[in-house]
C-alpha cells in the first residue's frame, strides 16, 4: 500500500490505479480484487452513517474506529484522498475536537463518493 506522506490532500490522488496493480501481483486474476473493492464499497456507507452517528453523539472512540478502519481499507484500494481525510478525522477524534471532527468529517464524505466512482469503474472494465 503507498500510504500519501503528505500533510494534506492537496498533492494525494482520488485514487492510485498503482494500488489495484499491487493487489493483482497477489491476485492475477483479479477475483479476489473485485471481492475487495466489492465489500468495501457495501461497508463504507454504514462506516460514513457510523461516524455520524458517533459524531452526533460525541461518542469519539467510535470515530476513531469508523475514521481507522474505513482509512485502512481505502488505502489499500488507492483512495488517497480518502486515507488523507481519514487520518485527520481519526486525529481529531482522539483530540476530541469537535470543529476539527467536523471538518474532516466532510471531507471523508466528499472523497468517498469519488473513491466509490473510480473503483466503480474497476470493477465494469475487470467484469
Amino acid at each position: 500500500m503507498r500510504i500519501p506522506h503528505l500533510a494534506g490532500q492537496a498533492g494525494a490522488m482520488v485514487h492510485d490505479p498503482g494500488a489495484i496493480q499491487r493487489l493483482r501481483e497477489i491476485d492475477p486474476d483479479g477475483a479476489l480484487v473485485r471481492k475487495w473493492i466489492t465489500g468495501f464499497m457495501i461497508e463504507a456507507p454504514g462506516r460514513l452513517r457510523g461516524m455520524r452517528s458517533a459524531m452526533a453523539a460525541g461518542h469519539y472512540p467510535a470515530v476513531v474506529a469508523a475514521a481507522h478502519s474505513l482509512k485502512n481499507v481505502g488505502g489499500w484500494l488507492g483512495g488517497e484522498r480518502l486515507w488523507v481525510a481519514c487520518q485527520d478525522l481519526e486525529q481529531a477524534a482522539r483530540s476530541e475536537s469537535e470543529a476539527e471532527c467536523r471538518s474532516h468529517l466532510s471531507a471523508v464524505q466528499e472523497q468517498l463518493p469519488l473513491l466509490e466512482a473510480r473503483l466503480a469503474s474497476y470493477l465494469e472494465v475487470s467484469a
